[in-house]
């Protein structure tokens, strides 16, 4: 596989990445996605209480 078939992938509306990567990298029929923390898009701020799909223990 050639790298000409790696796609970057970001969104608008989604926080924008903090560090030198990606939102997501497509390379052939693979996804690659990062890390995502709990941030207001409007301010930026840490969303308390994590998410509700989360399983506790």
């Amino acid at each position: 596989m050639s790298v000409e078939e790696r796609v970057i992938v970001s969104s608008e509306a989604a926080p924008a990445a903090i560090g030198p990567y990606s939102q997501a990298v497509r390379f052939a029929d693979l996804l690659f996605l990062s890390g995502q923390i709990a941030l207001d898009p409007a301010t930026a701020e840490v969303v308390p209480g994590g998410s509700p799909n989360r399983p506790s223990g």
